[in-house]
């Protein structure tokens, strides 16, 4: 099924916050009622925010994608929309 919404999240050295936005976000998208995804573009964590997101969003629609080095959050959000289009 083709995600209705979108939800991009760029993230660097994240790790300590991710389970509260992931435990209040993923039910809000659940119950919605419609199709979703989020792409969490991890910005050259050093903290382990990557691997943290995919454990965090198994079971669901979440992806990660990966800068090798740390490029800002104009960067991450230009990577997560290319990643979104090349799905389209």
């Amino acid at each position: 099924m083709v995600p209705a919404i979108h939800v991009l999240v760029p993230a660097y050295d994240e790790a300590e916050n991710l389970p509260h936005l992931f435990a209040r976000l993923l039910p809000v998208l659940e119950a919605l009622g419609r199709p979703w995804e989020l792409l969490l573009v991890d910005d050259g964590s050093t903290d382990g925010t990557g691997p943290l997101a995919r454990e965090l969003g198994r079971g669901y629609p979440v992806s990660v994608v990966r800068h090798d080095t740390n490029r800002g959050p104009g960067a991450a959000f230009v990577t997560g929309f290319r990643a979104l289009l090349d799905r389209a």
